[in-house]
Order: structure tokens, then C-alpha cells, then sequence
């Protein structure tokens, strides 16, 4: 005969506290991610001869988010930001080595991956009329870069856009009405 199952155990104060903990966590992680990936954009940007238009805005509304209280938003925004910063350095004459068809395809499958993930993310209700442009044109520009195989300029594009669906803007907030960039296509690397 199997030996009887004993009771779930109750949580003891330790856990409860470790659970509380895990709130402030999970708050904490946010804002160290929107400092990490601000640090990392800011050298990148100092090492690009040409300024991004992307990353500009994306910069400042991360950091308008931050000082709104909304550390997780900020963080998805200075990740693309980041991303776009090697975009736009893999796209100023730094052209991907030679795939052999197997890297390509596989590349191939990792970007339809990623856009797929942004598109099961992306709800253009949610999004602020600024980002949506960025991630439109972002989808756009990766795709032109897959097909000329440009694939590290290609997988940042989409990375980029991949984390801008994360991105949700609260319904009814007035703290970021909805911009556009001025007309045509928006600079992914405008100049400085």
C-alpha cells in the first residue's frame, strides 16, 4: 500500500515575505533594465558618426516613463532604442558576412519567429501614435534588410519592433498623445 500523502505545508512567514519581496522584485528588475539599457544606448550612440531619429525619441519616452512611475514600459522602450543603435551601426557599411544557406535559412526562421512574437504582442490601441510609426517602419526596414540579407541589421530591425509590443500605453492617458515624425519615412539614422 502507498504511503499516505501528507498535507500541503502552510506558508510559513519566511515565504510570505519572500513573496512580498518578489513584488518589489519584479519592480526593481524593470528599472535596473530601463538604467541598463539607457547605459548601453548612450555608448553606442557616442560611437555612431550619425545620430538615430529612433533612438532620440525612444530615449526620451523611456525616460518620461520612468519618471512616471511605469519602469517596465521604459524598459521595453530603451531595449528597442538599444537594439535600433546596432541597427543603425550594422546598416552604416557593416554588412553581414556571407551566410551559407543553412545560416540564412536559420536566420530566416529566427526573424519570422520574432515577428511573429511582436505581432502576437502588438495592439495598435495601446500604442502611442510615435511608437506605432517606429514599428511599423521598423517592420518594414527589416524585412528590406532580410531580403538583401543584411541579416544583423534584419534581426535588430525586428528585435527592435519585437520589444515595442510590449510597449502599452494606459487607455485615455493624455502623458503621451499621439505624434507623428514629420512626413515620409522616419531616419533610422538621420543625420546628427
Amino acid at each position: 500500500m502507498p504511503p499516505k500523502k501528507s498535507a500541503p505545508a502552510k506558508k510559513s512567514a519566511h515565504k510570505k515575505a519572500a513573496h512580498h519581496h518578489d513584488e518589489n522584485h519584479h519592480a526593481d528588475k524593470d528599472l535596473r533594465r530601463a538604467f541598463e539599457h539607457s547605459g548601453r544606448v548612450s555608448v553606442m550612440q557616442k560611437l555612431l558618426p550619425v545620430k538615430s531619429e529612433y533612438v532620440a525619441t525612444l530615449v526620451r519616452l523611456g525616460h518620461e516613463e520612468v519618471v512616471g512611475g511605469d519602469a517596465k514600459n521604459a524598459a521595453d522602450l530603451l531595449r528597442a532604442a538599444e537594439h535600433f543603435s546596432f541597427a543603425a551601426a550594422a546598416g552604416q557599411g557593416h554588412h553581414s558576412p556571407q551566410a551559407s544557406a543553412t545560416l540564412g535559412a536559420a536566420l530566416r526562421r529566427e526573424f519570422d519567429h520574432l515577428e511573429g512574437k511582436a505581432e502576437e504582442h502588438w495592439d495598435p490601441k495601446e500604442s502611442h501614435g510615435t511608437v506605432a510609426a517606429i514599428y511599423d517602419d521598423a517592420l518594414n526596414r527589416g524585412r528590406e534588410a532580410l531580403d538583401g540579407e543584411a541579416y544583423h541589421e534584419a534581426l535588430e530591425l525586428i528585435r527592435g519592433a519585437e520589444a515595442l509590443a510590449h510597449v502599452k500605453w494606459r487607455k485615455g492617458s493624455k502623458k503621451h498623445p499621439p505624434k507623428k515624425l514629420g512626413s515620409g519615412r522616419l531616419a533610422l539614422a538621420a543625420s546628427s
